[in-house]
């Protein structure tokens, strides 16, 4: 006997990938909020140690290794959108221990300091 898998797929909108990034990013449980505390403090390090400008790349350096790295890319995008971090044009590659290491990754400018509220 032969079995036949279907597999359909769709494209997601961007509305609905942003408001997935969106639910990671806002993760209520108190071990996501701590890392999201931990990620702001990385940010503003790898800012101050490269004239404004942040790279996921940067961030890492800055990580404890009990970070998820889903939260990281969410809640970067979710502060881009609020105005925190601004898109800069230019990409490197994202590096890390994904297979996405050479997958290009923007490069951001910390417009305004992350407060506590915008990641708690």
């Amino acid at each position: 006997m032969t079995t036949v898998r279907i597999v359909t797929s769709r494209l997601v909108s961007q509305g609905e990938l942003f408001d997935t990034l969106d639910a990671v990013a806002a993760d209520w449980r108190p071990s996501r909020v701590e890392a999201r505390l931990a990620i702001r403090d990385a940010i503003h390090r790898a800012a101050a140690a490269h004239g404004g400008l942040v790279h996921i790349a940067q961030v890492r350096i800055y990580l404890p290794e009990w970070i998820d790295g889903h939260q990281i890319g969410a809640l970067i995008s979710a502060l881009t959108r609020k105005g925190n971090l601004t898109p800069t044009g230019r990409f490197r590659p994202n590096g890390g221990p994904s297979g996405n290491a050479s997958k290009p990754a923007e490069v951001r400018r910390l417009r305004r300091l992350i407060t506590v509220e915008d990641v708690a």
